[in-house]
């Protein structure tokens, strides 16, 4: 059978490995972040809700923004929480110190 030529055979790679971290990056993201973030960031509409995700009602006292601001708040977190642990990652010592 002849070879695929070079370009066909990276992209066929490339679209595997796309759908793979497509499929996996929901999984990961319950494992490593609060259930209730990973659940929020799929949030979208313009109900009123309160910070915690329960609807608000006309009479409530409490701060409310919309479903879809919720969800952006739940992303930014997320992204956020990346960069933050990236950033330790990156700083941490390589070797352990022997200066007490």
């Amino acid at each position: 059978m002849p070879r695929l030529p070079l370009v066909t055979e990276r992209l066929a790679l490339f679209a595997t490995l796309l759908a793979t971290f497509g499929e996996l990056h929901p999984a990961c993201d319950h494992w490593v972040q609060g259930s209730k973030t990973a659940s929020r960031k799929r949030m979208y509409g313009e109900d009123l809700v309160h910070a915690d995700g329960t609807p608000a009602t006309e009479d409530s006292t409490r701060p409310t923004m919309t479903t879809s601001t919720l969800g952006r708040r739940a992303v930014a977190c997320h992204v956020a929480s990346l960069g933050l642990e990236a950033e330790r990652t990156r700083r941490a010592p390589r070797f352990p110190s022997s200066v007490a």
